[in-house]
């Protein structure tokens, strides 16, 4: 019988383990600092078009979302 081993990535609840039936999964964090971090080196310090905002789940500011710099 496998004998099942616990991720140290989950063990603090700061991230989840998921997999992806199409392709090989990965480890996610549930962090919010680090999904703006990750949002902001991506869009950098612009604001979102109005399309976008319509576009969200969540209502955002009609002003960059991200720290400039």
């Amino acid at each position: 019988m496998a004998r099942a081993s616990r991720s140290p990535a989950a063990e603090d609840a700061s991230t989840v383990i998921y997999a992806d039936p199409s392709g090989p999964g990965g480890v996610l964090s549930l962090d919010p600092g680090a999904w703006q971090r990750d949002l902001c080196g991506t869009i950098g310090n612009r604001t979102f078009t109005a399309e976008e905002r319509r576009s969200l789940p969540v209502r955002v500011p009609a002003r960059p979302v991200c720290p400039a710099g």
